[in-house]
């Protein structure tokens, strides 16, 4: 794969400066909405002391100095006020009042935070220069010299800067490579004259920034266009790595169709993510329900890969007025897109609903199914989880797991981000939709540990989407938990509304009963209701119980458990402990249905009764090779019979 069609060694066109059209443009078409909310945030970077900037804590801090130049040079070009830069460029200078021009005030997350700042500096020359102050320009060109000298040395010094592809799925070193580029690449286009030896260096920076670029988008990006970690990290990483993207593409040539089929898959990707009716999306593994973070470049990947279509109902859904109506500010700051949102968003009176994308979609590489009736903010979402995990990134012990949305809305969620490997921490089964054998899970995750699962089918016909994963490995990793099977089967039933229905079957393989949880994550606003039991053959037990809306004491949810001799079940109020305090952390309900068994073989079957929808029969019987559910339901009036066989799809039989 190359970065282009065509490789000379340095830019091809040295004049191209694509931002500065697109400042051009936004002076006079910029959405009146989206410049208010960038006017509005860079009159709070105009209130605050440079010492108020540098007190935030270490993680914030790096984002909030790569936002800062380029929002107040914005503000400045769009409303003819020097103040926003004049103060934006006072703060840079005070940076170099701190030893080695304030690299330390970011040495904490090295090369994150520097490199935040060459790739924002080299945006701010690339779009503003011709209006910048020499000595406004010398500064940017001091600290872009300064940070990129330190980012190459620590990489030629640290592991992060290791050859092995690898090392370009941790989302820190991009950020230096970025830098790097961004340098070279400023240096080369300057008229500063240059010695041989300083030319040398600007192109050997622009050489490596431009080839471990490519290679992240090769190595270290799924083929859905995202990292390992999530939209949350995704957005951090793209924030540095799309501008690079975007100044090549424009100054030396077309794009590589590999890269373009990724950029596509990426906005794809977070429009099957958003919870059909809000601004939020999916917890998968390090993701957090706060999209803003996630779409820091988003718009550069829809306008280089041509999906602006799908782009502007999706930030218009998560950001925009049918959203949080943040348009792309944060309060806060540190998370802000506001200046990608100026230069390339545009309202749009089009919403999800008009989105020409399948209903489901199985991304391979990451083990991961999302799959929904429609595209209307009142949908059915469902989501499953089974993968390959990657060291040295955040990862949870999530394998097997999913989540549910009834009417648009959450109703089985993921309980939130984490990374500690802890055993009572969030990264953990317990905080799953997951299954606990004598009160263990998977292998501890977090820190640089993570587990793998194997995402073993998936199918999808007429009656059902079907999905099969295989967490063994997740629990038997160092020897944690010795299970020989931990076997999920899920069908999602295509009824007038879907009904999920799971089978698990969980055995350590040895003629001891053991103690087998089922575990269910709901928010707060429902309640497990009630219960009952009735016999349905001679060795199974069918329990159903209710989740109820605690606000309206609706019925939103019933579990019927087909099982073995189950005890009875739990809700448990899970709130954040104290150790793993977070904002983004969900307040939940987990609820355990516990079975003591030699193997735990559970059938649920999730069905929303309010919607017409009733279970006429239950039968476990032998089916052509093999035993199989069959399932009988009332949709409406309409009796439908469905056979459930393991590792197959549903079929749908005549009516009984």
């Amino acid at each position: 794969m190359s970065f282009i069609r065509e490789f000379s060694g340095i830019p091809v066109s040295l004049s191209v400066s694509p931002w500065r059209e697109r400042v051009l443009t936004a002076q006079h078409h910029a959405d009146p909405v989206m410049r208010e909310a960038l006017l509005k945030s860079a009159k709070v970077y105009l209130d605050q002391s440079f010492e108020q900037l540098c007190k935030v804590g270490a993680w914030p801090r790096i984002f909030i100095w790569h936002n800062y130049p380029l929002e107040m040079c914005l503000a400045s070009a769009l409303t003819g006020d020097p103040r926003y830069y004049q103060k934006a460029f006072a703060d840079l200078h005070a940076l170099t009042q701190f030893d080695d021009l304030g690299y330390h005030l970011f040495s904490k997350y090295p090369p994150h935070g520097p490199g935040l700042l060459v790739v924002a500096l080299g945006i701010v020359l690339q779009a503003f220069g011709d209006e910048l102050r020499e000595d406004d320009t010398a500064l940017c060109y001091r600290l872009m010299q300064s940070y990129c000298l330190r980012i190459d040395e620590d990489r030629r010094a640290s592991a992060w800067g290791d050859k092995k592809p690898a090392r370009l799925m941790w989302n820190h070193s991009i950020v230096g490579y970025a830098a790097l580029y961004f340098g070279g690449f400023s240096r080369l286009q300057s008229q500063l004259d240059l010695t041989p030896n300083e030319l040398a260096q600007a192109q050997h920076w622009y050489q490596v920034g431009r080839e471990k670029t490519q290679a992240f988008i090769l190595y270290g990006l799924t083929e859905c266009g995202v990292n390992r970690e999530g939209l949350s990290y995704a957005g951090m990483t793209l924030k540095a790595v799309m501008p690079c993207v975007y100044q090549e593409a424009l100054a030396n040539g077309e794009l590589d169709r590999t890269l373009l089929e990724r950029l596509h898959r990426y906005t794809e990707y977070v429009a099957f993510e958003v919870v059909p009716e809000g601004a939020t999306l999916w917890n998968y593994n390090d993701s957090y329900m706060n999209p803003l973070l996630a779409l820091n470049g988003y718009w550069l990947a829809a306008e280089l890969s041509g999906q602006q279509a799908i782009a502007m109902p999706v930030w218009r859904q998560l950001l925009g007025d049918l959203g949080n109506q943040s348009y792309g500010a944060d309060p806060k700051q540190w998370r802000s897109s506001l200046f990608e949102s100026v230069l390339f968003g545009a309202r749009t009176d089009t919403t999800m609903a008009d989105l020409a994308l399948p209903n489901s979609r199985y991304f391979a590489e990451k083990g991961y199914v999302v799959y929904r009736d429609s595209w209307q903010p009142n949908a059915f979402a469902f989501t499953f989880s089974c993968g390959m995990g990657v060291q040295r990134i955040h990862q949870q012990s999530d394998h097997n797991s999913f989540t549910l949305a009834l009417d648009g809305r959450p109703v089985i969620i993921d309980t939130g981000p984490c990374n500690k490997k802890l055993a009572d921490s969030f990264s953990q089964s317990g905080a799953h939709q997951s299954i606990l054998v004598d009160g263990k899970g998977m292998a501890l995750c977090g820190g640089s540990a993570s587990t793998s699962g194997v995402f073993k089918a998936y199918a999808e016909n007429d009656v059902s989407v079907f999905m099969r994963g295989d967490a063994r490995k997740a629990y038997n990793a160092e020897d944690y938990n010795p299970v020989k099977s931990a076997s999920r089967s899920i069908w999602v039933l295509k009824t007038s509304t879907p009904v999920v229905v799971i089978r698990d079957f969980m055995s350590l393989g040895d003629d001891r009963k053991h103690d087998f949880e089922w575990l269910l994550h709901t928010p707060m606003a429902l309640d497990l209701a009630q219960q009952n039991a009735q016999l349905i053959q001679s060795d199974w037990l069918r329990s159903r119980f209710v989740l109820n809306d605690v606000a309206q004491q609706t019925p939103v949810l019933s579990l019927h458990f087909f099982t073995r001799r189950p005890r009875k079940a739990h809700g448990e109020v899970r709130e954040n402990p104290k150790a793993y305090d977070d904002q983004y952390v969900i307040n939940h309900r987990r609820l355990r249905f516990p079975v003591t068994a030699k193997s735990g073989l559970f059938w649920v079957v999730l069905l929303p009764e309010e919607k017409g929808l009733r279970i006429e029969s239950v039968e476990h019987r032998q089916y052509d090779s093999g035993k199989a559910m069959v399932l009988t339901l009332n949709d409406k009036g309409e009796v439908k019979q469905f056979v459930l066989q393991n590792g197959r799809p549903a079929k749908l039989q005549s009516t009984p």
